[in-house]
């Protein structure tokens, strides 16, 4: 047996944790998730609105469409998955299933953002 999965089983054993307590978001962080799903929806509207809406149409560029791409999944995580692990303190496993594949989700779609922003800065440095 490996070591990792040794002290994992050591740990589980000696502090009684369950399927269903694994899951559970203390209370004391929920607070901390409103706060953090609250900035993280001002800010991301805020740079939608502003590459979006700009009257000189300066700021349409392929480098802020991505970066708008970005906040938009962003965005995401902050109306939808932060909201589910709120959720997750009342309802356990069922709502940390669907917090973690939105999660999940707009992870992917981030660092393929970012990854899609970083090829097109080095095309356009050659």
């Amino acid at each position: 047996m490996p070591r990792f999965l040794g002290l994992s089983v050591a740990f589980t054993a000696t502090h009684n944790i369950t399927a269903e307590s694994a899951f559970n978001v203390p209370l004391s962080s929920v607070p901390v998730f409103a706060i953090l799903a609250a900035i993280t929806i001002v800010g991301n509207v805020l740079v939608i609105f502003t590459i979006r809406l700009d009257p000189f149409k300066e700021l349409r560029t392929i480098s802020n469409f991505l970066v708008m791409n970005l906040a938009v999944s962003d965005l995401i995580v902050g109306v939808v998955s932060e909201p589910l692990m709120i959720l997750t303190h009342w309802y356990g496993d069922d709502m940390y299933t669907a917090a973690f594949t939105t999660t999940y989700a707009a992870l992917c779609s981030s660092c393929l953002t970012i990854l899609a922003l970083t090829v097109e800065r080095y095309v356009a440095m050659d």
